[in-house]
């Protein structure tokens, strides 16, 4: 039996026990989609749908920012985990936006995500492919018979390939995936091998490649959307009129300013899932960006030291309608 049925029926199994033990009301875990590619978010209240669940190396959205929805919120709700879901959860009880007590953390070993963008290296449509792990290979195949395999580590998600925790820590159960160990590369140092080449180039070389690349954007907010950490409940570009921003998506120093603004919003906060560069059009890569500015602040303050951002419930909203500040 192929490992991902393993971790599948166990998976399965782990949560028809909540659900029909009452420890909690609601699951968040992973359904198909219309993509083969792409597992989506799937909330299941009834024993009898567990068999929709499933999980394996293309169930890439992170699943805790749904814990937020006013729906789950004062629910008993199970969710499952990778490590950079984790790293989410405990932000948002660190932020004390979550009820912990509610919450049942089943966790997942995991063995990295893969990324569409490095598949179309191999491939004219990924979306058109089915996919076969097989240890540290993977096998393409479409609907017309072609078949291609290649490495598994070769399509990883760059933030697959430094990730320091893929188990998640302090969980409440964890489902073992076996072939977990075997196939994330992990990095000790945790910095990205382009971050090494973005900083032997000079200041003017440099500017000139984030501008290049920030022009690109299309301001649809899919970078925003699929962050994790980025759900402030009234986001500043959501605002209208303020005085401070101008709104035009025309602008290419609008572009900047927007990225710019919000790469210092999530820097001490993001997780590193990648969830921002896997759900843009423009393939904008902003691991790069983020992945820079947390190395600089680690160096500076300290890693793990909270160095920009602290929240507290009675904390002022300074942004209100109209701009004001």
């Amino acid at each position: 039996m192929p490992k991902t049925q393993l971790t599948k029926d166990k998976l399965q199994q782990k949560v028809k026990e909540l659900l029909e033990s009452e420890k909690i009301e609601a699951f968040v875990g992973y359904g198909e989609g219309d993509l083969s590619l792409k597992k989506i978010p799937l909330v299941i209240t009834r024993p009898e749908d567990v068999s929709k669940l499933t999980f394996d190396q293309t169930s890439t959205p992170l699943l805790s920012r749904y814990l937020l929805d006013g729906e789950l919120k004062d629910k008993k709700v199970g969710i499952l985990l990778k490590g950079c879901d984790k790293r989410a959860l405990d932000l948002f009880e660190k932020e004390n936006r979550i009820n912990k007590e509610n919450i049942y953390t089943l966790g997942i070993s995991c063995n990295g995500v893969i990324s569409i963008n490095k598949m179309s290296e191999y491939l004219n449509d990924p979306t058109e492919y089915e996919l076969n792990f097989d240890g540290e290979k993977v096998k393409a195949s479409s609907k017309t018979g072609e078949e291609v395999e290649f490495d598994y580590q070769d399509i990883l998600s760059p933030h697959c390939h430094i990730c320091q925790s893929p188990t998640p820590e302090d969980v409440d159960d964890l489902i073992e995936n076996e072939a977990s160990e075997a196939l994330v590369p992990i990095k000790e140092d945790g910095i990205m091998d382009s971050i090494i080449e973005l900083e032997k180039a000079s200041k003017e070389e440099k500017y000139q490649y984030f501008i290049e690349s920030l022009n690109r954007c299309r301001r649809c907010f899919a970078c925003r959307e699929a962050c994790p950490v980025c759900n402030c409940p009234k986001c500043l570009f959501d605002i209208e009129n303020p005085r401070f921003l101008d709104k035009s998506t025309e602008e290419s120093a609008q572009h900047q300013y927007y990225h710019i603004l919000r790469a210092f919003h999530v820097a001490d906060r993001c997780v590193g899932c990648g969830e921002c560069e896997r759900a843009c059009p423009e393939e904008i890569p902003f691991y790069l960006l983020h992945e820079k500015i947390k190395k600089d602040i680690d160096e500076m303050f300290g890693e793990k030291e909270d160095a920009l951002s602290y929240a507290y419930p009675d904390d002022v909203e300074p942004f209100e309608e109209g701009g004001e500040a």
